[in-house]
């Protein structure tokens, strides 16, 4: 009788050795349009564009955009579900329906989150045997200033995390806060401080 105790160990070897080898990938771009626009802000819309197939996400970007801001962010989920538009047309349609949202509610800034991809998946593939797990976040900001509807910030993000053998990954909904902190925060006013 074969012997498979000495195989076994050594595959179990490897996978404990090759768990969470899985390398994160990280992309930012953002493009300041300072000639334009008010620098710091004392009022923000945060208008949020999450796509159909991540109706979930809406809400957890809400949650994200709150904490990012520290509350002082209004936000606003855009109906674009009727929309047969994508890409550019679809962007160009939230930030028109953002900025007039801004305007009616008097705010100085808009800014549009689009949000592309946000979500874990796990997959266990024929070769090599064994299993992937991996996060992928994906979205673009881009904020306008409400009077002259000029850009005054776009920022895309990108992040992927796993990969085979992975066996722990991190927290997309906080990645997603802490990026919208880094885009977001920046552009609001210092909070007043209260006379003693």
């Amino acid at each position: 009788m074969r012997d498979y105790r000495r195989p076994l160990v050594f595959t179990i070897a490897c996978l404990v050795l090759c768990a969470g080898c899985g390398r994160g990938v990280d992309h930012v771009r953002t493009d300041h349009f300072s000639a334009v626009g008010p620098a710091r802000v004392n009022t923000l819309l945060v208008a949020i564009d999450a796509h159909a197939e991540f109706e979930r996400t809406g809400e957890e970007t809400r949650t994200a955009v709150r904490r990012a801001t520290g509350g002082r962010a209004q936000t606003l989920l855009l109906d674009l579900a009727e929309a047969r538009e994508t890409g550019s047309e679809r962007s160009e349609r939230a930030t028109r329906q953002a900025i007039d949202a801004a305007r009616s509610e008097g705010a100085e800034a808009v800014a549009v989150v689009e949000v592309d991809d946000c979500m874990r998946e796990f997959h266990v593939p024929l070769l090599p045997p064994g299993w992937g797990l991996q996060s992928t976040l994906r979205y673009t900001v881009r904020v306008y200033d409400v009077a002259t509807g000029a850009p005054i910030l776009s920022s895309a993000r990108f992040r992927r995390d796993g990969g085979l053998y992975a066996v722990r990954l991190p927290d997309v909904r906080r990645q997603l806060e802490a990026g919208l902190r880094d885009d977001l925060a920046p552009l609001l006013a210092p909070r007043e401080k209260s006379s003693p």
